[in-house]
């Protein structure tokens, strides 16, 4: 028996990712261990609802806060812990479940919960939290083709990787590259690109790797740039990001920095961790503060 159980609350989206939620308390209710843990399960209602049901539970003390669902509900819930004591921890039930590949939690749920039966007091670490203006990000955030897609992407029902990739081939050919005015701690620089990918974490998700040297808890930010060129170099691009090497390739460039400015002469569209934004500026700040999120891996 353990002298004081460790207190958990579980937010699930009910609406995320691909799989039905509908048999996730009884899930946990069978392989958490009871002796070990308390908990209480909560249900988001609507959109930001993850934040607030994060923030109650800082106020209450409780000590993780596991969010049920894919990236953006990971986001709305890691909104409402950052700078807490309260851990954020993950079963992940998204598309693309980026911060959790990151992290190297298994997408088997089975799995995810009989390893927290393990985890204890001594379980947490702190990673990186990156910034768009006051808005967070985890993994990454993008102006350029990226986040084009993003914007299509989400009036789409249909979910999953091949879902999006099908959606970028659908909107390739009427995308058209920017120039943009780029300040980083180290220069100023103009660059014209067709992605532009500012990435605390490592990879978008699904396992597709836009910056794989990335450390989530270094205090840096990487800078990812690809240049415009062809579709053959384009289908080559493709296939590195999935094999973890597209820093290698000849179109790539990449910028460790801690803050990033960006302007654009025109409205461009902009993703959060893959969930689109309406930003109306024409100049873009990314900060990053360190060890700014407590998780529980």
């Amino acid at each position: 028996m353990y002298a004081k159980k460790i207190s958990m609350r579980f937010v699930i989206n009910p609406k995320a990712g691909v799989k039905s939620k509908q048999n996730i308390p009884q899930l946990i209710n069978n392989l958490l261990d009871k002796n070990k843990y308390e908990w209480d399960i909560c249900e988001t209602k609507y959109a930001g609802h993850g934040r607030i049901l994060a923030e109650d539970a800082v106020k209450s003390d409780t000590e993780v806060v596991v969010a049920v669902g894919g990236d953006g509900t990971v986001n709305e819930v890691a909104n409402g812990l950052m700078g807490s004591k309260t851990a954020l921890s993950i079963l992940p039930m998204g598309s693309g479940n980026g911060l959790a590949r990151h992290l190297g939690i298994p997408m088997n749920l089975d799995l995810v919960l009989k390893q927290i039966n393990y985890l204890d007091r001594q379980s947490d670490r702190y990673i990186d939290v990156g910034f768009f203006n006051d808005r967070p990000f985890f993994c990454t955030a993008g102006l350029g083709f990226d986040a084009f897609v993003s914007h299509h992407f989400a009036n789409h029902t249909q979910r999953g990787l091949w879902s999006y990739i099908r959606t970028g081939i659908t909107h390739f050919t009427s995308y058209k590259p920017l120039e943009y005015l780029i300040q980083t701690d180290q220069e100023v620089f103009q660059k014209k690109a067709i992605i532009l990918t500012v990435a605390n974490a490592a990879q978008y998700g699904n396992n597709a790797f836009i910056s794989p040297q990335s450390d989530i808890a270094d205090g840096f930010l990487e800078l990812c740039i690809i240049r415009p060129s062809h579709i053959g170099r384009y289908l080559q691009l493709l296939y590195k990001i999935f094999r973890k090497t597209i820093h290698h390739d000849p179109t790539v460039e990449i910028y460790k920095t801690k803050q990033i400015s960006i302007q654009t002469q025109r409205e461009v569209f902009l993703h959060l961790d893959g969930e689109a934004v309406i930003a109306k500026e024409d100049r873009f700040t990314f900060t990053v503060k360190p060890s700014y999120l407590k998780v529980w891996i």
